[in-house]
Parts: C-alpha cells; sequence; structure tokens
C-alpha cells in the first residue's frame, strides 16, 4: 500500500509538471500574454464562471493584457475590431463545445453549433421579429410594459399623498420584461409586476443557471451530483411543462377556430416554416425557443435599462437634456411608442446605446472554434483545435473604436450610424441575436414614458452618487455589476 501511494503521488507531481512544462515552454500559446493559472488548467475559467466573475475579470484582463490573451490552455480571449469581425462574420468559426453541454432540453437558435440547423431555425423564428409583425404586438407591449409599470408607481404615489416614493427600478423593469415576454411567448401575462411575483423570474435564473453548471460540470445532471441541484431542477421542469401545455392549449384552440389566430410571438413560432426545407418547429422545439426567448429577453433588456438609468443619476447633466428632449416633444398624457422615440429622442436613444458599451449585459467571452487551417491573431498563430472567446466587453471599450472609453458620453452615437453598427453588444455577423428588435422596442418605450411623467433622483444616503468621483476617469464611479440588482431611486410625479 505504501508502494502504491508513493507511486500515485509520484504520477500526480509528474503530471502537474508536466502541464506546467507543455504550458510555459511547448504550447502553441506560449507566447500570448495571460494569468499563469489560465495557461495551466480549465478550472481557472470555470471557477469564475461560477462566481459570476467572469464579465468583470474579461474587462480588468483586456486593460491588462490588451488585444489577445490566454483564458484556459486551449483558449484567448480577443478584443481586437478586426479579429472580432474575422470570428463573428461567418459561420466558419462554429460555436465552441461548451454549447453542447448547455443544451438542457433541445438545442435553439442560441445553443446550436450547426451553422445549417442555425440558419433553418431563423428562418422559423425570424417572422416574429419582423418590424411589421413587431409593430401590430406593441399594444400588447406598451399595455404588460410601461403601462402595467406607471399604474403601479401611481398607486404607490397616490398612497403616498404628495410625498416621494423610493422605487427599486431595476427589479420593475425585470418583472415588466417578463410579463411582456409571457404575453408575447406564452399568450398570456405573468402579472408579475402587479403581483410583485418573482415566479418566473425563479424559472428563468434557475434555467439559467443550470445551463452553466452542465457546462462546467457536465455530469451534474446525473445521480448523486444532481441532489445538488435539484431545486434549479424542479424550476426548470416547471417552466418546461407550463411551456408544453400552453403550446398544446394554443394548437387545440387553432383547431376549432375560424382561422383568426392571436398576433404574438408564441403562434409565429407555431406557424413559420423554413422556406427551403418547408420544415416547421415541432412542439418540443417551439417550447425550447420559446424557454430560451425567456432568458434572453428579459434580464438583458432589464438590466440594460438598469444600467442607463444609473448612469443618467450619476449624470445630471445629461439626464436632464434626456428629460428635456423628451418633455419638449411629447405631450404629458401622450404615450410614447418605438418609433416616435426613434424619430424625436436621439438623445435619449444614444444614451442606451452608451449605457451597452459600458456596460454590456452579456461582456464576457463567448468562445468559437478554430476552423482547419487556423488563424493568425494579433501576429500569433491559433492551430485548429483550439478556440477563441469574443470578449464583448473589451470590444466595447477598445480605443480605436471609441475616444475616452472608460467616460460615459452619450454623445459619441448622435448622427453617427457608424458607431451605432460598431457595438456588439447584441452580437454581429452570422450569429446576431434575432430579437434584437424587440428589446429595442421594449427600452424605447419603458425609459422614455418614466423619464416623461417622472422626477426621479437618488435617494439619500446612496452609495454612487454624482459626487463619488472614480480617479481614474474623472467621472462618476459607476455601481459594480455584482450589485446591479439594487436600484433604487427616489420617484415624484412630474
Amino acid at each position: 500500500m505504501p508502494l502504491l501511494i508513493a507511486i500515485s503521488i509520484f504520477a500526480a507531481i509528474s503530471y502537474i509538471l508536466y502541464t506546467v512544462v507543455y504550458a510555459l515552454y511547448l504550447s502553441p500559446l506560449r507566447h500570448i500574454p495571460g494569468p499563469l493559472l489560465a495557461r495551466i488548467t480549465p478550472l481557472h475559467d470555470k471557477v469564475l464562471r461560477l462566481l459570476g466573475l467572469r464579465t468583470e475579470v474579461c474587462e480588468r484582463n483586456f486593460r491588462k493584457y490588451g488585444d489577445i490573451y490566454v483564458i484556459s490552455p486551449t483558449s484567448v480571449s480577443i478584443s481586437n475590431p478586426h479579429d472580432c469581425s474575422t470570428v463573428l462574420a461567418t459561420h466558419r468559426f462554429t460555436k465552441s463545445a461548451e454549447y453542447d453541454k448547455m443544451v438542457i432540453s433541445h438545442p435553439t437558435t442560441f445553443s446550436t453549433r450547426d451553422p445549417q440547423m442555425n440558419k433553418m431555425r431563423r428562418h422559423q423564428i425570424g417572422p416574429a421579429f419582423n418590424p411589421s409583425y413587431l409593430r401590430e404586438m406593441e399594444p400588447q407591449i406598451l399595455e404588460h410594459g410601461i403601462l402595467a409599470l406607471k399604474q403601479k408607481w401611481d398607486s404607490q404615489l397616490d398612497r403616498a399623498v404628495g410625498h416621494d416614493i423610493e422605487v427599486v427600478y431595476s427589479v420593475d423593469f425585470l418583472l415588466a420584461t417578463f410579463d411582456v415576454i409571457g404575453l408575447l411567448g406564452y399568450g398570456q401575462s405573468f402579472h408579475a409586476l402587479k403581483n410583485n411575483d418573482t415566479r418566473v423570474v425563479r424559472w428563468a435564473r434557475s434555467t439559467v443557471k443550470l445551463a452553466l453548471y452542465m457546462a462546467v460540470f457536465p455530469p451534474i445532471r446525473m445521480w448523486p451530483f444532481c441532489g445538488l441541484i435539484s431545486e434549479q431542477l424542479n424550476y426548470m421542469n416547471e417552466c418546461t411543462r407550463f411551456g408544453q401545455e400552453t403550446i398544446r392549449a394554443r394548437k387545440s384552440a387553432a383547431s376549432h377556430s375560424n382561422g383568426d389566430k392571436p398576433r404574438d410571438v408564441l403562434q409565429s413560432f407555431i406557424d413559420s416554416e423554413d422556406p427551403g426545407s418547408k420544415t416547421r418547429m415541432t412542439a418540443d422545439q417551439v417550447e425550447a425557443e420559446v424557454r430560451m426567448l425567456l432568458l434572453a429577453a428579459t434580464d438583458t433588456t432589464a438590466l440594460t435599462l438598469t444600467w442607463t438609468l444609473h448612469l443618467l443619476l450619476l449624470h445630471p447633466d445629461a439626464y436632464k437634456r434626456a428629460v428635456s428632449e423628451i418633455r419638449s416633444q411629447f405631450a404629458y398624457d401622450e404615450v410614447i411608442r418605438s418609433s416616435g422615440a426613434r424619430a424625436k429622442l436621439p438623445f435619449t436613444e444614444a444614451c442606451i446605446y452608451e449605457a451597452m458599451r459600458l456596460r454590456p449585459v452579456s461582456g464576457q467571452n463567448f468562445t468559437r472554434d478554430v476552423p482547419s487551417g487556423g488563424v493568425q491573431l494579433q501576429g500569433h498563430y491559433i492551430p485548429a483545435g483550439f478556440t477563441v472567446g469574443v470578449n464583448f466587453a473589451g470590444h466595447c471599450l477598445h480605443p480605436t473604436l471609441w475616444d475616452s472609453p472608460e467616460r460615459f458620453l452619450p454623445e459619441r452615437f448622435l448622427d453617427s450610424p457608424k458607431a451605432k453598427q460598431t457595438l456588439i453588444t447584441f452580437s454581429a455577423g452570422a450569429r446576431a441575436c434575432p430579437g434584437k428588435a424587440l428589446a429595442w422596442m421594449e427600452m424605447l418605450t419603458l425609459l422614455p414614458n418614466i423619464l416623461k411623467d417622472y422626477d426621479l433622483c437618488l435617494p439619500k444616503g446612496a452609495l454612487f452618487t454624482p459626487d463619488n468621483i472614480d480617479p481614474a476617469t474623472g467621472d462618476p464611479a459607476i455601481m459594480p455589476r455584482t450589485h446591479s440588482g439594487d436600484g433604487p431611486a427616489k420617484c415624484s410625479s412630474y
């Protein structure tokens, strides 16, 4: 037994030494900068993902190492605009194997690695996000988004009898976006905002956590490890059953109707077909895509709105300018629609763009496989079989794209279609977000109407204020991403 232990210890030490020597002196990535732990083990990146620190670290490492750095023994992160365009432009760089590990039931537009399936699925879901179809859904988006939010805040103001109220706008943005997606994707509002019901939030976040755990440790859904994630599994299964029952009910109602079908995302997903193969999605595929919409179109939209309002409250001049622009263009009793916001509110729209640049919700590395023949990036050869991660946070701060990239300067997006096209927070190229137009419709109805109808200010004792200056930028310090759920403000009716 002592001999066996000694052999095991020797083998372990030998393996560790070989791994270190290979990483430092033999690996194709040995001349690329990066953290030592990242060179040696993929656990470094996996731990960052589990701790929710990946975006912060992506931003920090871009500042420290520049346009390219090592994120694991077989992967690099890239931020250079030309390199990012090379990787994102076509399906030549397919999504990496980690996306297979995140598939919970069926591959979706987001998770599939197969370029042909992605193209077919985009044809199947694309009609739901066509601008003309979205305009037909806008009254529902308004009713369950901004109008529901106004009803909640107005009710609180009425009870306050002339006094200001404190609102946690980040939470209300989140609940409002869940209600909108619930209506469009499931044919019914969750009434999350009205009832402060976070059930659907738990559905979404549990599914995201489950996908993350599976990516880091694929056997997590198998016995005995599944006991560690029983709560996430229960919420995910509840969400799946709800979606399946909703689709069955919708199809049953359609079979007994006179052909007059609802105009929403769910119906579009059920009816649309790939023009080439004439293939429609199965009920299970529709459920998976609707669930992905619930995940992708809620947190991202709500967090972008939260960051935008947070940055405006830190920059009173920008806040006043946006409010003045809105109130000079729209009457107090007028509900601003997205088309009106886009046509008449260039500065307010620019503020949203700038918030997405400074605090991209998806700011971390999204990995792609290096194709056959390898690729040359920043003078370094990356062979086939390795992966590259597009560092969205680094791209959004790249000094060749943006003057004073660390500062909040919405003016950079005024009268600049090129700047708007340069921003890749909705991704770009072959795998750009298909729901981008829906997200913009939600944001351009929620934020302008709020700034039109309410006067907002930071509450007493706020930690992040216009006077709390970041010495590195000379601008007010922005709250850390880990506190993005704490978005209080004092609110009064305008």
